[in-house]
């Protein structure tokens, strides 16, 4: 954690570019609603750094490396992508009327297709089920499926929930 004059920064998580280059994502104090990306050189200075502001509490907070360039990067809820200039390309909030979703990684697919993993929260029973989106390359979703725990996590069963996430 870097301790900065006036607030808290916590890196989360980071990637490390075949250039040497290094890419973190991390929050502005643990209550924030502020992401920042942040390219560093390998000597450890900044090439650019990048604010994103108006998340909601992010608990999880991956970054990947895109194979078509630039970065994905999924935040609670939202996944991103980032040019490697650190410009944003797209932005994808995935909502659910009965559930709160979490996104916990990211990877991309042969043919740019993502695919994203984390679980998805009952709003009535708290009950948590894990979860499978597959997009196109903007964030689009192509199919989505939960695992609904049946007696024991060594056993799952599918369901397709593409209708329920947007």
């Amino acid at each position: 954690q870097i301790n900065v004059a006036e607030f808290n920064f916590e890196i989360r998580d980071v990637i490390c570019n075949p250039d040497s280059t290094i890419v973190s994502a991390g929050i502005v104090d643990a209550s924030s609603d502020l992401l920042n990306i942040i390219k560093w050189d390998k000597g450890g200075d900044t090439l650019w750094s990048k604010n994103i502001e108006g998340l909601s509490y992010i608990e999880e907070l991956r970054i990947n490396r895109s194979y078509s360039g630039g970065y994905l990067i999924t935040a609670s809820n939202i996944a991103f992508k980032l040019h490697d200039d650190g410009e944003l390309e797209w932005s994808k909030r995935y909502l659910s009327d009965d559930h709160l979703i979490y996104l916990s990684s990211i990877a991309e697919l042969p043919g740019n297709n993502l695919i994203m993993c984390g679980y998805r929260l009952n709003k009535t029973t708290n009950v948590r089920n894990l979860i499978v989106i597959q997009t196109d390359e903007n964030g689009n979703v192509v199919w989505a499926e939960s695992l609904s725990e049946s007696g024991a996590y060594t056993y799952s069963e599918a369901e397709d929930i593409a209708d329920e996430v947007l």
